[in-house]
């Protein structure tokens, strides 16, 4: 198998200034920062100064560490780092002095001492600390009381333990388990704790990266100047309402003049969010074109289920659909994006290219002119420009979209809930009643099971710790009831429950044009196939031989269509011969002018997951494992 590593961009750190850095220096005296990969830093400021400062006192009961671990007036730096929930190293004087974690089952914000900051909490006797007389400590080994010589910690069990031996050579983090023993989750051999005691402000940084600033701001003009010479598209400015899309907007906008701008209004943004878009549209004096897709996903909620990571079909109806309608309803020929995507941001985007044609929207270019950059480029060139962030990243938010979307961390559930209580007993109030209805545990809805359907390992591991069978979890989420009544190799009987057999007809097209419509049933020959459809009855049988499997699963895809479509469009949107359109909220293909190519089935959200799962539960097919990986 082969295994893919993003190359992630090095951090340095000015001992003298005691500022970041983003390139390596040609003079001066300098570290690397050992911060973990892919390194998209960003400042420590806001709510999460507060955060951070609690979860230390709370673990360490001790106020005065604060101090030492986090200076006063220096600039601090937060990393993202794998946890269950989120989680951050915490980078001072360019070293990690800990992470920071969201404990799901405590419902709190841990702080785990690490490096330099146990070095610190050891050299100072500050914090929950103990000098142990042994010559070594290793990971998974026991600190028994007898052992200890010197200590300061109270008595909670899994609290963290900054553990020192007492030649000062080895150092580690330690758990405080039963009968006041250490258990040790980390060892390092030690080094000196360093202090460089030096006040740093975000100006200073901008000051020691400026240069890099200034290349960063040339090259992305010269990026969007680039494209549009190459490409006949009008560019338009994709704005979100985040940091990177700001800075993408004041780029693009005040610097080069483009003055087309869009937002894509989800019916899910946060009023802040909505209140910094009209903010960018005052600044910059411009009209934003809002593509919105109003209650689409309250509509579609029903049918679908709850969304999860790897059952998005909410970004297919809320994004792509409202802005392909905008597009083509608006300009004319190409499109360019012009939006503020950067490699940093997830594994998909690192191997995205800077200029690229849209998977989803055919006549769209995308340009992101700000790949390259970091978070911390992000808030260096906001902080310099003097621009206006959303204030919801002061408010503990590391990421602006969707309020509930399934790839946020229960930790940024817990903000949303405090600012805004009725949307968020609202969807939990959703949550709770679907868990219900399907024999779910509310472990589901409380810890967030619900944002995967194949659940991962870490998340696995916190179910087993509470005792919960997530096996109780893999429940469809789409409201289809299903059964198999035979299942031959050359006949399959089916029944749907509540099949409509009239909206089945106006996709019949898509599977062939050599069909029968009597009363309320439907037989249509597909190659050697035949499929009689009925009220809630559907058959399919070969006349010769066995049933391809691939054929099954086009004419499921099909049948799935018709029975749960919710009118997103994309089927219209994607159609090579303009055959599909929207009538009455169900799409309706002309026979005249559809082909069969099957283009609208490769996009369809209900094809490519919903007839996938359906195959691989009742019929044991699993090669549309790659269909999903070929339109994902």
């Amino acid at each position: 198998m082969k295994i893919t590593k993003i190359k992630a961009p090095l951090l340095f750190w000015d001992i003298e200034h005691n500022v970041p850095l983003l390139e390596r220096p040609e003079e001066g005296e300098y570290i690397v920062v050992k911060a973990t990969p892919p390194r998209d830093v960003r400042p420590l400021m806001g709510l999460d100064v507060e955060i951070t400062i609690n979860a230390i006192i709370s673990e360490l009961k001790d106020n005065n560490v604060v101090k030492v671990l986090l200076p006063p007036n220096e600039v601090a730096l937060l990393n993202k780092v794998p946890y269950v929930d989120a989680g951050d190293e915490i980078i001072v004087e360019g070293r990690i002095v800990g992470h920071r974690f969201y404990d799901p089952i405590r419902r709190e914000w841990r702080f785990k001492p690490l490096y330099e900051g146990v070095a610190r909490m050891v050299n100072d006797e500050i914090g929950s600390f103990a000098i142990v007389n042994l010559p070594k400590l290793t990971r998974g080994f026991t600190v028994h009381r007898g052992d200890i010589i010197k200590a300061h910690f109270e008595y909670e069990k899994g609290r963290f333990v900054a553990v020192s031996t007492k030649n000062g050579k080895y150092h580690a983090v330690a758990k405080i388990v039963r009968g006041r023993r250490l258990h040790v989750i980390k060892a390092w051999k030690a080094r000196d704790p360093r202090y460089i005691n030096k006040s740093s402000s975000i100006n200073d940084v901008i000051k020691a990266n400026e240069h890099r600033l200034n290349v960063l701001v040339s090259k992305a003009k010269l990026i969007i100047r680039d494209a549009l010479e190459r490409h006949n598209a009008v560019p338009v400015i994709s704005f979100s309402g985040g940091k990177d899309s700001l800075v993408v907007l004041d780029i693009a906008c005040k610097e080069l003049g483009i003055d087309n701008v869009i937002f894509n209004d989800t019916g899910l943004e946060l009023p802040e969010t909505i209140r910094a878009v009209e903010q960018a549209a005052d600044h910059y004096g411009v009209d934003i074109l809002i593509a919105s897709a109003n209650d689409s996903f309250f509509k579609a909620l029903p049918i679908m289920g709850p969304p999860a990571r790897d059952y998005r079909w909410c970004c297919k109806i809320c994004k792509l659909r409202p802005i392909a309608k905008l597009y083509r309803t608006t300009f004319r020929g190409q499109v360019m994006s012009i939006v503020g995507q950067r490699k940093l941001e997830s594994f998909a985007r690192a191997f995205a290219p800077i200029v690229s044609r849209s998977l989803w929207i055919p006549e769209n270019i995308v340009v992101a002119p700000i790949n390259e950059w970091t978070a911390l480029d992000v808030w260096l060139y906001i902080f310099r420009k003097k621009l206006r962030p959303n204030v919801l990243y002061m408010k503990g938010l590391d990421r602006i979209g969707c309020w509930l979307c399934p790839a946020c961390e229960l930790a940024e559930y817990e903000i949303v809930k405090k600012l805004h209580p009725d949307l968020w007993n609202s969807w939990e109030s959703y949550l709770r009643k679907w868990a219900k209805k399907h024999g779910i545990p509310q472990a589901w809805v409380d810890y967030g099971g619900w944002r995967w359907l194949s659940i991962p390992g870490d998340f696995k591991r916190l179910m087993e710790q509470l005792k919960v069978n997530v096996k109780s979890f893999d429940i469809p989420r789409y409201d289809l009831n299903l059964h198999p009544l035979e299942v031959k190799e050359n006949k399959i009987q089916l029944i749907i429950n509540n099949f409509d057999p009239k909206r089945f007809l106006r996709f019949v097209p898509i599977l062939s044009k050599n069909f029968k419509s009597m009363n309320n049933s439907i037989v249509v020959f597909i190659n050697d196939l035949k499929l009689e459809v009925s009220k809630d009855i559907i058959t399919i049988s070969s006349l010769r031989g066995s049933i391809p499997q691939e054929d099954l699963y086009i004419i499921l895809s099909v049948i799935l269509r018709s029975h749960l479509c919710v009118a997103c469009g994309l089927c219209e949107l994607w159609c090579p011969n303009s055959a599909i359109t929207l009538k009455g909220n169900m799409p309706y293909v002309d026979m005249d002018k559809c082909t069969s190519c099957q283009i609208c089935n490769e996009r369809c959200f209900i094809s490519q997951k919903i007839s996938v799962e359906v195959m691989k539960r009742y019929f044991n097919e699993t090669s549309g494992d790659k269909r999903e990986e070929k339109t994902s």
